[in-house]
């Protein structure tokens, strides 16, 4: 009879510890930040539809929309408007296109997005893009954001993936410095370290459109 007592006692600790980090994991704290509140405000403003979503802080994971009731497959959720899409039409219509005479043409979609990010986070409240580019993560678990210590502990068949991810992104930084190396003004916002962060925004944030049809 103890023993049974005992398998019955931990059955309830092992669910309660389930439905703990269940708890944990699904409910996130309502951000109420000055972050969220503009990124909102802006949302709002520029025609960004949500349905049945609230920006909230998960313990696990960060920042993320969490939804207030359940929902049904398929349903819609957001909606953004095609102006407020970042494509590479996007960036060649913008205003950095001054600074780039043309040197836009030889740049790969990667390149100009974040090239795009940093100018526009260079202008701080100026820019209309502000209350989206301050609410980006600061950091990311990128290979290219790794330093040598953090990259030895990772497994050795996957380690010499990540070597070769982070030079490859530090030769696509390269090849954007020395084809805007007539614009000054992109050099001083531009460093390595900062692009290797523009490239995990386009890695990790990011959404590969592959077709936009407008009907």
């Amino acid at each position: 009879l103890g023993y049974l007592n005992n398998v019955i006692s931990m059955g309830r600790t092992k669910r309660k510890r389930r439905r703990q980090r269940e708890i944990r994991f699904n409910r996130g704290v309502r951000d109420a930040s000055a972050v969220c509140v503009r990124i909102s405000r802006w949302a709002a403003r520029s025609g960004i539809w949500t349905a049945k979503l609230n920006i909230a802080s998960f313990p696990d994971t960060g920042r993320g929309f969490r939804c207030r009731e359940n929902v049904e497959a398929g349903t819609c959720l957001v909606s953004v408007p095609q102006h407020l899409l970042i494509t590479p039409d996007r960036v060649r219509d913008s205003a950095i296109s001054l600074l780039l005479r043309g040197t836009e043409k030889h740049l790969n979609s990667l390149q100009l997005l974040c090239l795009f990010i940093l100018y526009e986070q260079s202008l701080g409240s100026e820019s209309d893009w502000y209350p989206y580019i301050a609410a980006l993560p600061q950091t990311f678990a990128t290979p290219p954001l790794l330093n040598e210590d953090e990259l030895s502990l990772i497994p050795a068949h996957l380690r010499d993936k990540a070597v070769g991810m982070r030079a490859a992104v530090s030769d696509l930084y390269d090849d954007l410095k020395r084809k805007t190396s007539h614009c000054l003004q992109l050099a001083d916002i531009m460093t390595l370290r900062q692009f290797q962060w523009a490239w995990s925004v386009g890695m990790c944030v990011c959404l590969c459109v592959v077709c936009v049809c407008v009907c």
